[in-house]
């Protein structure tokens, strides 16, 4: 029990450094049209905001937030499925796509099992995994910052039990093409549950053809993640959603039975909207390319390297991320490299100005 308790106190201590890291946004005051004067560039959120058909749902739905949201989220699941090409049966509803993540590592490792994945920004990756009492394995990147694959199966061994890859990586924006996700996943025994986490697929080039969304039936053991925060522009929400084989989204749904409403009635039908207005989806991701080459062609007159970003923020290489943070205004916020193990990175989104 005091083991137990050490654990607990562990991470409660990161999730206040966290909060501290953020506290700016604890305030009400923060939301408002100027955002209390913070230009926000560490989150990754989309600044075209969401769509004029996802305003509209949450207008009307906001009559009836009295009610429960609907249990199995047959139309959302219906619209993301027409949309994708695939079966209702083939998808899972969760809050956000990292809500999914952590109900996938509960089910598939337990106290004391490996969960492998690369080094990332995203500190929600091993609270999921500790908070489950598993072991975060963290893989460093290649010298060019993309993802060991090499090394993630080199981790294998009888412990493993879960591999994560989120493609388009977090925090360089690079992408692995699919050909190469699907020769990787190949090598990995079935006996280890496999999650490709894409929540930035959208802005990768040929999103809608994407060949793992064509492929996810011939594993067993793979769970796909996608999430209404990025391109749809709902991060606030919080509403994701998992696709793979029909006998693992049952165990995924049973997994959350006793979640029931995870996901609220808002979130819901608002993402139903979302879904549909593919022309302010289409909107965003060509705004997205837009600032990011420009600001591509900026940095590359300071920096050296500048990663090929296929999300909707950038990432460059620098002396050191803590002297450019000295560098720049306080109300200015990025995301340095010292938090995911390299001080010589830093991220930043974008804001757009009209």
């Amino acid at each position: 029990m005091k083991l137990l308790d050490k654990h607990i106190e562990n991470l409660y201590s990161d999730f206040l450094l966290f909060v501290e890291a953020t506290k700016y946004r604890e305030e009400e005051n923060f939301y408002t049209s100027n955002y209390n004067n913070i230009i926000e560039l560490s989150y990754n959120e989309n600044p075209f905001g969401a769509s004029p058909k996802a305003m509209e749902a949450l207008t009307y739905f906001k009559d009836y937030i009295n009610l429960y949201p609907p249990v199995g989220y047959t139309l959302l699941r219906s619209t993301i499925a027409t949309g994708l090409e695939i079966n209702e049966s083939e998808i899972v509803i969760g809050n956000g796509s990292l809500g999914i993540i952590n109900s996938a590592i509960r089910l598939f490792a337990e106290k004391g099992d490996n969960v492998v994945f690369s080094k990332s920004s995203i500190p929600m990756y091993k609270w999921a995994i500790m908070s489950n009492g598993s072991i975060p394995v963290i893989i460093p990147l290649q010298g060019d910052y993309n993802h060991n694959l090499q090394g993630l199966l080199n981790a294998i061994n009888d412990k493993t039990k879960v591999i994560i890859v989120d493609n388009p990586h977090n925090p360089t924006g690079l992408y692995i093409e699919p050909k190469t996700i699907l020769d990787f996943i190949k090598k990995i025994p079935e006996t280890i549950f496999v999650i490709i986490d894409q929540a930035y697929i959208e802005y990768a080039d040929d999103y809608i053809n994407e060949a793992i969304i064509k492929s996810f039936n011939q594993f067993p053991n793979l769970l796909i993640t996608r999430t209404f925060s990025k391109v749809h522009a709902l991060a606030g929400l919080r509403v994701g959603y998992g696709i793979s084989n029909k006998k693992l989204i049952e165990k995924l749904w049973a997994e959350n039975l006793g979640n029931v409403g995870g996901v609220s009635l808002l979130s819901s039908f608002v993402a139903n909207a979302a879904m549909k207005d593919s022309i302010h989806v289409h909107e965003c991701i060509s705004k997205n390319k837009t600032c990011i080459d420009e600001l591509k062609e900026q940095f590359k007159r300071f920096y050296e390297t500048v990663l090929n970003s296929s999300a909707n923020f950038i990432c460059v290489k620098t002396e050191s991320s803590k002297i450019f943070l000295n560098q720049i205004p306080s109300n200015i916020k990025v995301t340095s490299g010292v938090t995911f193990g390299y001080d010589e990175l830093t991220r930043m989104s974008m804001k757009f100005v009209n």
